[in-house]
């Protein structure tokens, strides 16, 4: 028995399209956003994480990044992580 194929419905497009979306904008970052991507949520996780060995893992996994970087992006992830961390928690 073989089943027919059909036309894609409507909330199919939607979802092909949005996936279409995400992964043109993830090409689209630079390596150095992203790297800032990066460092930010390991800031952010050294904070929030539940264990203290998750936590020793984002401070190291921080460190590698912040040492591939400027001051001045280290300063702008640090303000990042903060702003996110105080819309978490106010």
């Amino acid at each position: 028995m073989t089943i027919a194929p059909t036309k894609p419905g409507a909330s199919e497009l939607r979802r092909a399209y949005y996936q279409q979306e995400t992964n043109m904008n993830r090409r689209t970052l630079t390596a150095t956003q992203a790297e800032q991507h990066a460092l930010t949520m390991a800031l952010v996780l050294a904070i929030t994480a539940k264990t203290e060995a998750n936590s020793q893992r984002a401070v190291l996994a921080a460190g590698f990044f912040a040492g591939r970087m400027q001051p001045l992006q280290v300063a702008q992830c640090q303000t990042e992580a903060k702003r996110i961390l105080k819309s978490a928690y106010n």
